[in-house]
């Protein structure tokens, strides 16, 4: 009994912690999503060696995080910016980044917050040029090639779950409020 006590203590808790999180600033809450991506983007030029980093190298760089800031208030926009400069990356390669954590992040976002043909556009455009793509950039193995396609394909499918989900949520509230009323 006293290990389901704590466990629903806790399940509150970050029930509270996820509701302040949805309540804040939107801008902020972004900006710090953009600051986490950043970390493993600047990671990477910390071991370049010396002539390998240059102005366009960090640039396309930049361009994979700081749109990010924007995401919820221009999903389409950041995710195609972001796509953009991720495969400008891939392509430059120096330094490049073999797992495009700002592209996941817009990706799922775009799923999530996208209108509907915001969201097919954006799919189609990952199912059409995503693996052709990745074979002309570089030589992959089986498993890396299938790993290239398939997280931007779990990052779009987690955004879709996440807003199936809100809006069962609020069909749920709906509804009892509904029951309620009578």
């Amino acid at each position: 009994r006293d290990t389901e006590d704590m466990l629903g203590q806790q399940r509150h808790r970050w029930a509270a912690v996820a509701a302040r999180v949805r309540a804040a600033n939107t801008c902020v809450v972004d900006s710090a999503v953009a600051a986490v991506v950043a970390v493993p983007v600047a990671a990477q030029f910390s071991n370049v060696p010396p002539g390998g980093l240059d102005l366009l190298g960090v640039l396309l760089n930049a361009g994979t995080v700081l749109p990010l800031i924007w995401r919820r208030r221009a999903p389409f926009a950041v995710a195609v910016t972001v796509a953009a400069f991720a495969v400008g990356v891939s392509v430059y390669h120096r330094p490049g980044q073999d797992l495009q954590y700002g592209a996941l992040i817009a990706t799922y976002t775009i799923a999530d917050l996208g209108n509907r043909w915001q969201r097919r556009s954006f799919l189609g455009f990952l199912v059409l040029f995503l693996g052709p793509g990745a074979l002309l950039v570089k030589h992959y193995a089986a498993p890396e090639f299938l790993l290239t396609l398939l997280l931007p394909l779990s990052a779009y499918i987690l955004g879709a779950l996440a807003r199936t989900s809100r809006a069962r949520a609020a069909a749920l509230r709906e509804r009892a409020g509904a029951l309620q009323e009578q």
